[in-house]
């Protein structure tokens, strides 16, 4: 089994890193060495809204998930909705799976934020046979892991509170599926907000209609929390 593939250890255990910047562009040559550089840097080449208000400097930074929750799931016209199976409270261990449904079509994007601000991608991926694309549909549930996995979710430390983030584009938006950090794959902070703030960006283009007209990507997004205890 390469190293690429998951073993049976769970979502919050999977390491690795691996940003939209690149780990030599943020850390291997040395240009970054803390968060609000991570912030200063980014914003400097992507001219996003949430760039445009400045913290106070004894303001508290925000975690990981805060950020992600309001960036990526401040709308959800689509209706989307996250459940996690069977309860939203595991002790190590225990199996977790996750269904989601929508009352528009679109292609749907994962993402998991362990309580240590850590992000990992879960959707699409390589192993889901049956929606490889995706692509969910209104009417349609959609359950990750499935059959075609060959493992489980498994709740592992660190202890805490987990947030799940599902996205649902409803444009053909091949520039977001492509940029995705790799399934499975840990990415630690500082450089998961990055990729977060990344992400909002790429959101925020516009594409042209069937018409000829030029509007902005349709998506929403939602939240859901988890807690893992002992």
């Amino acid at each position: 089994m390469s190293d690429d593939t998951p073993q049976k250890t769970g979502i919050w255990k999977i390491l690795g890193v691996i940003g939209l910047l690149g780990t030599a562009i943020i850390s291997g040559i040395g240009l970054i060495s803390d968060f609000s550089e991570v912030t200063e840097f980014s914003c400097r080449f992507y001219d996003g809204d949430w760039c445009e208000e400045s913290e106070p400097d004894d303001a508290v930074p925000l975690t990981t998930a805060e950020q992600a929750t309001r960036l990526l799931a401040d709308d959800n016209q689509a209706g989307l909705q996250i459940e996690i199976l069977p309860h939203p409270t595991f002790r190590v261990g225990d199996v977790m799976r996750l269904r989601f449904s929508s009352n528009h079509d679109g292609y749907l994007l994962v993402f998991d934020i362990n309580t240590e601000g850590a992000l990992t991608t879960l959707f699409p991926n390589q192993f889901s046979e049956e929606q490889k694309q995706g692509y969910l549909k209104v009417g349609q549930t959609l359950t990750i892991p499935d059959v075609y996995y060959g493992f489980d979710f498994l709740a592992t430390e660190p202890i805490g509170t987990g947030t799940l983030i599902a996205v649902l584009i409803e444009d053909e938006l091949t520039i977001i599926r492509d940029a995705l950090p790799v399934p499975f794959k840990e990415i630690k902070m500082p450089l998961a907000q990055v990729v977060v703030q990344q992400l909002r960006q790429q959101l925020e283009q516009s594409v042209q209609d069937e018409n000829g007209v030029v509007r902005p990507v349709r998506w929403s997004g939602t939240v859901a929390e988890y807690q893992i205890t002992h």
